[in-house]
Formats: C-alpha cells, sequence, structure tokens
C-alpha cells in the first residue's frame, strides 16, 4: 500500500541517495520516511542532530526550581530533562539495531551532529551529496518554525526535504468538530473528538519495517560529514532527578526493561493481551503504583519509539474497543492534546478560557514560593502527595492516577499558579509531552476545555488502600497503621511513637493553610469563581472556535459552549447545549 500522505520522491534513481532525518520517530518499524528512503534509489544515511538547549545543556531555562519559569516562552520549552535522558538511551539503541541490520562499515549506524539542525542538516546531506532529504513531522510550535527553517536551508541547496506523518494517529488540521451538529459532547471533549476523527476515515493500519535497507553512503563521505557517536551526545547531561545522572540511571535500569524497539514491543506484547485489557478497564489501573496492568509504553509513544498505529493495532487485534474502551480512547486522547497545541500553541502557559482566567487571584508571595517547593520535594506532610512527588523527582515517571493527586492538590487546594507546576512536570517526566502535559494541567486548574469534574483529596484512600505505595516512597511514616498512614497527624501518640514519627521533624508538618482541607478547597473555587467569565444563560463558559477547528463555515467568530463544573456555573437552567455560534457582535444558530 501505498505511503501516508507520501508525495512522489524527487528525483528517483539519483546516485546521491537519501539522507533521513530522525526527528520525531527513532525507530524502525511504522517509519515512512525510513520506508520511503529505503523504496529509492542510492545509498542511505541516518542522521540526529541535537540543538542546543536554551540556558544550558544542565536545563536550567526549563526548571522550575532555577527561577527561570516564563510563562511567555512555553511554546519554546525544549525537551525536559528526564525525557533527554531516556531519549538518549533510544537513540543508542537506534544505532545498535542499524549496525545490527547493515554490518559495521563507517555510517551503518546512527550519524550525530550537534547544534543548529538548520545548519547540520543542509552540511551533512552536502557532504553526503544526497538527492532528498526525508523525515517525521512534528508538531510542537518551536519545532515546526525548526523544521521550516532546515527546509528553507535545504532548498537553497536545491535539496526537497520531505516530512511525513506517522507521530499521530490523526493529522491536527484535518480533525473538524461537527459545531453545530449532532449532539456527541461538549466542544473539546473526547467523545466528539473521536466522532470527527472517525470522519477522516484514515487508514490507521501501521506500515511494516523495511524488508532491507540500502548501504550507507561510502566511508569518504561519511568522514565527510563530521559525525559524532552516539555516546558523545550531550542528552544526558544535567539529568539525573534527585541524585544526579547516576541517580536517574539507576532508576532506568529499574523501571525500564529497555529503551528502544524490542524493549517497546515486549511491554505491547504484554500489554495488549485480551486478560490484560479486561483488567486494565477494571479499577487497577486507577491504582498510584499501578504497575500490575498498565502499558507503560508512554515514554517510548512521547520520543516516538513506538508509533500509536501499532499500539492501536495490537489492542485492536486483542478485541478494541469491545474490550477497553479507556485503552483503545487513550490514543485519540493523545490526538486531542495535539489538536488542541495545533489550535494553542501556548498551551502550556496561557488559559484557553480566556485571559481572565490568566488573572485569577492565586496565592502568592513567600508563601506560595515555599509551598511549591515543598510540593517539588515531596515535603507537604501528606504522604500520597509526598510519595507522587518523590517518585517523579527519583524516577522520572508516575502512574496517571499519582499525576492527578499531585495535581489536585496544586489547583484544588493550593491554589497555585498551575503553570509552575506544569513546567516542573515537563522537566521531570520521562514522557514529558507539551500537548499532554499542557491540556492535563490547564483542565485540573479549570482553564481547558474539559474542566475535571472530580477532585483528588491528598488523603484519598482509593489511591492506596493498605499504604503500599505510601510506605515504599515515604519511609518516614512506613511503621504507622493502615489506619493513619495517609493522615499521620491523625495517629494516636502511641502510634507516632512506636513508628519513630514526630510530626516537624522526621517527617514534615501539614502547611497551616491546608489544615482544615475543606476551607482550602473551598477559598481555591472562589478564586476561580472570581475570574471574569463569558458565559451562556445556563451558566457554561463561551469561547472563540479557533478558525479551523470545527465544520462551521459562517462569516465572523463562532462562540461555542465549553464544559463547566456546576459550581463555576454563574447562570441558571443548566442543560446541555449544543455548540451553538454566532458572528462576531451578533447572535446567530
Amino acid at each position: 500500500r501505498s505511503l501516508r500522505g507520501s508525495p512522489r520522491l524527487s528525483r528517483p534513481g539519483a546516485p546521491g541517495g537519501s539522507l533521513v532525518w530522525v526527528t520525531a520517530e527513532p525507530r524502525l518499524d511504522d517509519n515512512a520516511a525510513l520506508r520511503a528512503a529505503a523504496q529509492a534509489a542510492g545509498p542511505l544515511s541516518l542522521l540526529f542532530v541535537e540543538p542546543p538547549v536554551p540556558g544550558g545543556g544542565g536545563g536550567g531555562f526549563h526548571a522550575a526550581l532555577a527561577g527561570a519559569y516564563d510563562p511567555e516562552e512555553s511554546r519554546r520549552w525544549p525537551l525536559g530533562r528526564a525525557a533527554r535522558s531516556f531519549l538518549a538511551r533510544a537513540l543508542a539503541s537506534l544505532d545498535g539495531d542499524l549496525l545490527a541490520r547493515r554490518g559495521a562499515a563507517p555510517g551503518a549506524g546512527l550519524l550525530c551532529r550537534r547544534g543548529d539542525p538548520a545548519v547540520a542538516v543542509p552540511e551533512v546531506a552536502r557532504a553526503l551529496g544526497v538527492a532528498r532529504v526525508l523525515g517525521s513531522r512534528r508538531y510542537e510550535p518551536a519545532q515546526r518554525e525548526e523544521d521550516e527553517r532546515v527546509a528553507r536551508a535545504l532548498a537553497e541547496q536545491g535539496i526537497p526535504c520531505t516530512l511525513l506523518p506517522g507521530f499521530l494517529l490523526h493529522e491536527p488540521e484535518a480533525i473538524r468538530l461537527a459545531f453545530p451538529g449532532k449532539w456527541t459532547g461538549h466542544f473539546g471533549t473526547l467523545t466528539p473528538f473521536v466522532a470527527a476523527c472517525r470522519e477522516v476515515g484514515e487508514d490507521l493500519r501501521p506500515l511494516p519495517p523495511p524488508e532491507a535497507l540500502p548501504p550507507p553512503h561510502s566511508p569518504e563521505l561519511v568522514a565527510a560529514a563530521r559525525s559524532v557517536p552516539v555516546a558523545e551526545l550531550r542528552l544526558d547531561e544535567g539529568a539525573g532527578g534527585a541524585g544526579g545522572a547516576a541517580g536517574w540511571s539507576a532508576a532506568f535500569a529499574e523501571n525500564w526493561p529497555g529503551f528502544g524497539e524490542a524493549a517497546a514491543a515486549g511491554l505491547l506484547r504484554g500489554f495488549a493481551r485480551r486478560s490484560n485489557l479486561v483488567r486494565y478497564e477494571g479499577k487497577d489501573r486507577s491504582r498510584a503504583d499501578a504497575r500490575a496492568c498498565v502499558s507503560r509504553l508512554s515514554p517510548y509513544l512521547r520520543l516516538g519509539v513506538v508509533s500509536p498505529r501499532r499500539v492501536l493495532d495490537a489492542i485492536e487485534l486483542a478485541g478494541g474497543f469491545s474490550v477497553s474502551k479507556t485503552a483503545y480512547r487513550r490514543l485519540f486522547w493523545r490526538d486531542l492534546a495535539y489538536w488542541q497545541l495545533h489550535h494553542w500553541p501556548d498551551l502550556c502557559s496561557s488559559p484557553l478560557r480566556g485571559a481572565g482566567w490568566g488573572r485569577q487571584e492565586w496565592r502568592g508571595g513567600p508563601e506560595a514560593s515555599e509551598m511549591f517547593r515543598d510540593w517539588t520535594l515531596g515535603r507537604t506532610g501528606f504522604p500520597l502527595v509526598d510519595a507522587a512527588m518523590r517518585e517523579l523527582r527519583f524516577s522520572g515517571y508516575i502512574s496517571q492516577s499519582a499525576r492527578m493527586a499531585a495535581a489536585a492538590y496544586v489547583t484544588d487546594y493550593c491554589n497555585l499558579d498551575w503553570r509552575w507546576a506544569a513546567l516542573h512536570f515537563h522537566d521531570f517526566l520521562v514522557d514529558g509531552d507539551l500537548a499532554i502535559n499542557g491540556m492535563m494541567w490547564q483542565n485540573a486548574a479549570k482553564s481547558g476545555l474539559d474542566q475535571w469534574g472530580f477532585s483528588v483529596s491528598p488523603v484519598s484512600r482509593s489511591q492506596d488502600p493498605c499504604g503500599e505505595y505510601i510506605r515504599r516512597w515515604v519511609p518516614e511514616v512506613a511503621r504507622l497503621p493502615d489506619s493513619c498512614v495517609h493522615e499521620p497527624w491523625q495517629a494516636p501518640a502511641e502510634a507516632l511513637r512506636a513508628a519513630g514519627v514526630v510530626l516537624g521533624e522526621t517527617y514534615p508538618e501539614r502547611h497551616p493553610a491546608l489544615r482544615d482541607l475543606r476551607a482550602a478547597k473551598a477559598a481555591a473555587l472562589e478564586a476561580a469563581r472570581g475570574v471574569a467569565k463569558d458565559q451562556d444563560s445556563g451558566g457554561y463558559d463561551l469561547i472563540a472556535a479557533p478558525p479551523g477547528s470545527t465544520t462551521w463555515r459562517g462569516a465572523g467568530e463562532q462562540r461555542v459552549r465549553v464544559y463547566t463544573v456546576p459550581p463555576l456555573r454563574g447562570g441558571g437552567g443548566g442543560g446541555r447545549g449544543g455548540g451553538g455560534a454566532r458572528a462576531a457582535g451578533r447572535a446567530g444558530a
């Protein structure tokens, strides 16, 4: 079958062969760019370019605790330190896979350069004398700008650059929500998005890896390309969570079976078994330490080591939607995040519901700084939250349930600026993703399109009923009985003494503002209520739909209703509504 979205390669049969610029998909399987290059005439080389990180290789630019937070720069946040560290290992695995298939000749593995890709890619292309450059399409705002600069620089040399899809199931600009239309859910939520994806009718079957790879360019040309070994890339510099680079290395070895395609394929086989998907659809996936049934594929998907089409195909072979609608829809949820990033490039820093949400009265001053610092270090005095943040800091990973508990603490109880927290997650998560991270934090803070209609209490027992997760990551309270390990301050004095717990000494006290959780939550909710909003008669927020985001073809601005939790509805009547539209300055359909 033909390649997805692939134009006919220019200059077929040209002796210069192909250069695959490894951008978003360091893999052999389901890689449209690699498959196109393998089918073209001439030799083939693969190149990865490590761009400079703003503020230095140690991640100082985007480390929240370094004080470098800039809400205006989220569209330019580079890959976080944990993800960079994981990527370093994934690239080493790709290099090994290429050498296993093509032998040890010079250039048979992955060529690597450091510096501006708009300079390095054309330099390597010119040195190799290639006829074409191919790569995978990327979607973050700064990445798109970089891809355009590379393409222009190559065009000046007469070398065509073709970037092909594959990182997502659907291209964001192809998805138009049916507003107005038959009611399937509020604008920007998952159900109408999935319906719009199905309207596209795209072939979602994965491509097989190339049957054979052409040989690399000649040793003389490879030498002229001035490649550096994969091991000399600086992606790992400044990484390491709480224990430096060696700390994260140890955690990675403990948490992941490997970093390349073989490891991802093994995880996928274990996850996409019918019996496991049935279990995943139950309550097990909601545990804070949900290792038993979740896929743990998120960093491999984030970095392109495994394709979403391959994951979807495996789920469908095991029964698909009928066995686990949650597993099936999670991949569409990922596409939804990138659809939002496409239409709102400042997703991690600018509230989607309008500028008023950016003026919310968050907690400020030294008190806010102290609460945020304690949250990042896992010293809040709430064992469930502290366990999640310590696991994140040590390993670069926490389950979705633990992320929700950590996020709710920031937004629903502390009333802290969510953008600080989004930046911290971006830096410390191995699957730190500008689109998914931004969408999740916006929804948690109620400024996103799909406000969380729930809250996870920092003393909730449902994520860790017996306290096993807490005891693993917060050993200071490990000897407390199950009845009070989630709330040490509730423990009798005898139990505290027997467990060796002295609140304020061996384990932190809660912040005074959070000793009454009900009052703290009410205060945060009141701050959200105070945001200036545009609402309809039912109390639902109205926003301007970005051009091209819906099927509407009217003139002027389209206003759409977005889901609003009952406590924030300012009007009367309620009702579900349905994506009405109006031209700017007048009422409409």
